[in-house]
């Protein structure tokens, strides 16, 4: 079986519940043999922890495919003010790209 998991947009506790659901199928004989993770990073405020989930003690089973946010952040800072705002509305490029009490940059 391949999970596919999509517009997580840095949603830790969704990541982590679905995480959590796909161990138990693993446990109950379900050959899992990839996961992939559509659009990881984005508006949601756990950017940093949802890396560090990705990144560590899940092996080869879990690849992420960047999605528009995932682009964008990676990138965030050669962007002008123009760019920023057309891509995410006025309100996270005033705040100075924090939301939700977060940094972007």
């Amino acid at each position: 079986m391949i999970a596919i998991l999509s517009n997580l947009h840095s949603n830790l506790p969704a990541l982590a519940e679905v995480l959590s659901i796909v161990e138990k199928m693993k446990e109950e004989g379900t050959d899992v043999k990839k996961i992939y993770i559509l659009s990881a990073f984005g508006l949601m405020p756990y950017p940093e922890e949802t890396y560090k989930l990705l990144s560590g003690g899940q092996g080869k089973i879990i690849s992420v495919v960047s999605g528009k946010y995932d682009r964008l952040l990676a990138k965030w800072n050669e962007l002008s003010d123009e760019e920023k705002e057309e891509a995410v509305g006025k309100e996270l490029v005033e705040s100075d790209g924090h939301l939700l009490g977060r940094a972007w940059t």
